[in-house]
């Protein structure tokens, strides 16, 4: 579908999609309960939706399903 409107796909990966608050902090507090995650390194992007979720492209993306885990979990995660 990009292709066809005439963007080049350089890789595809997977993210983490999140809810997250409309409040001040929101952000922030997510990052706090992400730096408690060990598998995790760095947020590569982010960007928020218009229904109040957060997408995240996550370093090391194969640790994608574990940190999507412990902040299931309680270690994280906003919501």
């Amino acid at each position: 579908m990009l292709e066809q409107a005439g963007l080049r796909v350089i890789r595809l990966q997977d993210v983490l999609v999140l809810d997250i608050e409309d409040r001040p902090g929101a952000l922030a507090d997510l990052y706090a309960r992400l730096h408690a995650i060990p598998e995790y390194s760095s947020v590569h992007f982010a960007y928020l939706t218009t229904r109040g979720q957060i997408v995240m492209g996550i370093d090391p993306p194969d640790q994608l399903d574990t940190v999507r885990d412990a902040l299931a979990a309680g270690s994280g995660g906003s919501g």
